[in-house]
């Protein structure tokens, strides 16, 4: 994806929606486990480690709005292709690389859920996804994009 697609209105609201689930999972996985509807932690001077797929792709302008808006420091972990980035999110969940797991797709987000490795999360712009993008109903995965890969 290049990184003109980022600057479009619509890239820009995908990039800082997938980046603002960061916060909500990383409350989620450092919270109080016996209380799973625990109040958000403050994160600020933070940083919190986004795992994503080698070729992710997004602008830096993005990631320092994020980063004023919030707060904190972004880094990048990536990891392979989407199912290497998968499989070590799986391998390494008792003592996670990262805060959230970016790129994720419809062909292995099952294996994810098998293993227990996402939390649930249910972002209030899931609103204005087209239904025939969500693949599963249980809060445990976000679709942010779409598109054909051969």
């Amino acid at each position: 994806m290049s990184r003109k697609h980022w600057r479009t209105k619509r890239g820009w609201t995908l990039a800082v929606l997938s980046l603002v689930l960061v916060a909500g999972l990383l409350a989620a996985a450092c919270g109080d486990d016996d209380d799973a509807t625990a109040e958000p932690e403050n994160f600020s001077g933070q940083t919190l480690t986004l795992i994503t797929h080698d070729s992710f792709s997004i602008s830096e302008e993005t990631i320092e709005a994020f980063e004023a808006q919030y707060d904190v420091s972004v880094a990048l972990l990536p990891t392979g292709d989407a199912l290497a980035s998968l499989n070590r999110a799986i391998l390494t969940k008792g003592n996670p690389e990262g805060d959230l797991l970016f790129g994720v797709d419809n062909a292995f987000f099952v294996r994810g859920l098998r293993e227990d490795l996402f939390v649930e999360y249910e972002s209030p712009e899931l609103a204005n996804v087209d239904q025939r993008f969500i693949f599963d109903d249980s809060g445990h995965i976000t679709p942010i994009d779409y598109g054909y890969v051969l």
